[in-house]
């Protein structure tokens, strides 16, 4: 039973491994090509930021930071169209790791 369970769980994260997987990779692949074209529109490069996503979310220290400026400097540096395909690389390097393995009898199972 445990192991039709493990089974199951596996199967599960897998799936939602896969998915985050490619609307990380399409969704980054997407945004890039709407930074392009803007920029073929206006001749301005918008950058969309890990910052700007914050923004759009109400967060006033992204809006306006009064503390820990280097921080707020860096993550306005990455572009937001990285983060989709490094979770992805993310997941893709979990999803090869494969199965947990079955405790063997006999042996004691580490307990945390």
């Amino acid at each position: 039973m445990l192991s039709r369970l493990r089974l199951f769980l596996y199967s599960l994260g897998l799936l939602l491994s896969a998915v985050v997987l490619i609307v990380g990779i399409f969704g980054g692949a997407w945004l890039l090509a709407y930074e392009a074209y803007d920029w073929l529109r206006t001749g301005h490069w918008t950058l969309h930021s890990i910052v700007t996503l914050m923004q759009m979310d109400g967060d006033a220290w992204a809006r306006d930071p009064h503390d820990w400026i280097g921080l707020h400097d860096l993550l306005s540096a990455i572009p937001l169209f990285l983060l989709g395909p490094a979770l992805a690389a993310v997941f893709a390097r979990l999803l090869r790791e494969g199965p947990p393995a079955e405790p063997q009898a006999g042996r004691e199972v580490e307990q945390w």
